[in-house]
């Protein structure tokens, strides 16, 4: 026997967003596959081939980052440049979105 919520029958239950992606390929996807495919999440990271996909993040993220990435602009020399929350191609199946990191 299971409940009505374990049955997916509870009162004013939210719909899950669901999102269907073609099964990948032999060897799994690319870098380049991420800008191709139509309706991906917002922050979908490359990691070995796989998609993984990013809960949205706190307040106490955010402000942890924004403190975090202003103490090491800071402190960098002047042709380091601090870059937040951008994805960046480390190799054929990897294109992770780092919070922070450092591009010279």
């Amino acid at each position: 026997m299971t409940s009505a919520a374990a049955d997916g029958d509870d009162v004013g239950e939210q719909p899950e967003l669901r999102y269907d992606f073609p099964p990948p390929p032999v060897g799994g996807w690319t870098a380049d596959d991420l800008d191709r495919m139509p309706g991906l999440p917002p922050h979908t990271e490359l990691l070995d081939g796989g998609l993984f996909f990013r809960s949205p993040q706190t307040y106490f993220h955010m402000a942890t980052l924004r403190l975090l990435g202003g103490l090491l602009l800071a402190q960098a020399p002047s042709d380091v440049e601090i870059i937040r929350e951008m994805s960046t191609k480390l190799g054929k199946r990897d294109r992770p979105e780092p919070d922070l990191w450092r591009y010279v």
